[in-house]
């Protein structure tokens, strides 16, 4: 796992896990780390709460222990995130704000558009702030899926205002050795990611592939191989190899993960216009069902252009659509296990709703049982709501964990000043142990030394007498869990069938 994913998962932002975006950052930043880089963000998360947000500035900080971050977003923010991040105000395409910024705080090493997603916005923001780049910068446009969203303006058929649609005639315009404004070094395309690289001197050479061309590959074989680059062979293949979907899909079989097929311009750039969009295959057919995706789209993690050249990385694109997400993706449920990892780690402070989260993530696409560790620690950082304990509840039904359900309710019940209350907890700390077999802290508390059947009698019989808890959300959902526990314990001791 590299540096900056285990940032991200430790600042919960979405850059990984949700998305996959920090492999290939980290393999595109590693060489600028102990720079004094500056970096502009654009949009900080938390939308209109200004006391939320910043995750990502904060893992830019810890990244670029020297560099300068700052934040651009629509929302007032009052965030504290050290001296060396600073968040300002004002919305993405105004070119008073974007004029102002640019004299304080620019030129920029690093931008990344992550604010609004609308067409307009990004567009206009490319136009303003593509000059403030140095030589060699690097300008990102996150989350490109949201070109063919009507409710972020984008369409079905990118029809013009469209980010997507303008990015890729831009990079068909810079491969074919048109001149372009500002002066590119080159184009990279990336899962629902747009890459703009400043020009910092001659044209590189594809099959040479320095650091910066081979990061394509190494980002995207990085969760594949853990990380740390990737040593897969680029390869040179006559053109003709781009002139139709079947030719380029034959000449990626039988290839590695990582490898780079190189390929001079072709003079037809039909079949490179569709592949640029539908790099996303999993976000049209979740957003747009119907439209005919290329086979290959499902082989090609990456593309790389400049003037006269294109670089295909292969790879097996099953990136989940954040639409229709599910861990029946290799990519995805390695992302969730790097997550688990992270947050698992005793060095790790999570707090309690990246746990509830991961939890919830467990449940919805893990084996029964893989649970357990996250209740846990959940437990041991010291949840003690109701919504927590239900989810614990569920995790341990389906196959985790009963003990930190006990713990849990212990918790939820000497945190409430309410008598009926932690009576309730009690008991559904009571039904955990028995589920657990915990008979010794059962016997204690029901007060009696008495056989495990004769305790879950007393206990079942204790159960239907506790009081129903009458007042407020948390009194509803605690009577849930009393009737769970009164129906399970009925139904454990009806007689089982040879």
């Amino acid at each position: 796992m590299d540096d900056l994913t285990r940032l991200a998962i430790r600042h919960d932002t979405d850059k990984f896990g949700l998305h996959d975006y920090t492999p290939v950052y980290d393999a595109l930043f590693c060489p600028w780390r102990d720079r004094p880089v500056r970096v502009l963000e654009i949009g900080v998360g938390g939308y209109g709460h200004a006391d939320r947000g910043g995750g990502s500035l904060a893992m830019w900080r810890d990244y670029f222990p020297q560099g300068r971050i700052v934040g651009l977003d629509v929302a007032p923010k009052q965030l504290d995130l050290g001296p060396r991040v600073s968040i300002r105000q004002g919305a993405q395409a105004d070119p008073t704000v974007i004029a102002a910024l640019i004299v304080e705080e620019g030129p920029f090493d690093i931008i990344i558009d992550d604010g609004s997603h609308r067409p307009d916005d990004v567009l206009a923001s490319w136009r303003l702030l593509g000059q403030a780049l140095v030589p060699g910068g690097i300008y990102v446009v996150e989350d490109v899926q949201t070109a063919f969203m009507m409710a972020f303006g984008g369409s079905a058929d990118l029809s013009a205002p469209n980010h997507l649609a303008a990015l890729r005639d831009l990079a068909l315009d810079f491969g074919s050795g048109r001149r372009v404004e500002p002066a590119l070094q080159r184009i990279e395309r990336h899962h629902n990611l747009i890459v703009m690289v400043a020009a910092d001197g001659p044209v590189p050479d594809l099959m040479q592939a320095p650091h910066a061309l081979r990061a394509a590959a190494a980002g995207q074989g990085a969760l594949w191989q853990g990380g740390g680059g990737t040593g897969a062979p680029i390869v040179a293949l006559p053109v003709d190899r781009l002139s139709s979907d079947a030719a380029l899909t034959q000449a990626l079989e039988g290839r590695a993960d990582g490898d780079a097929l190189v390929f001079a311009w072709p003079e037809d750039t039909d079949l490179l216009r569709r592949l640029f969009v539908q790099i996303d295959h999993h976000e049209i057919a979740a957003i747009t069902p119907g439209i005919p995706v290329l086979a290959a789209a499902a082989r090609v993690l990456s593309l790389v252009i400049v003037p006269g050249g294109v670089m295909v990385v292969q790879g097996h694109n099953d990136f989940p659509s954040i639409h229709a997400y599910h861990l029946g993706s290799r990519r995805a449920v390695l992302a969730q296990h790097w997550v688990q990892t992270v947050l698992l780690d005793p060095e790790t402070q999570p707090s309690q709703g990246q746990l509830l989260g991961l939890l919830d993530r467990a449940l919805l696409y893990g084996r029964p049982g893989s649970s357990g560790p996250i209740q846990w620690r959940l437990a041991e950082i010291g949840s003690d709501d109701a919504g927590g304990l239900q989810l614990q509840i569920l995790a341990a039904g389906r196959g985790g964990d009963w003990g930190p359900v006990a713990t849990v309710a212990l918790a939820c019940a000497a945190r409430s000043t309410d008598a009926v209350m932690s009576d309730g907890y009690r008991l559904v700390a009571a039904w955990a142990w028995a589920r657990a077999g915990s008979w010794s802290d059962l016997a204690t508390y029901l007060g009696t030394d008495a056989p495990p059947e004769e305790l879950t009698l007393i206990l079942t019989a204790r159960a239907h007498a506790t009081a129903t808890p009458e007042d407020g959300p948390e009194a509803e959902a605690l009577t849930g869990m009393v009737r769970a526990a009164r129906r399970d314990l009925r139904e454990a001791r009806k007689p089982q069938p040879a």
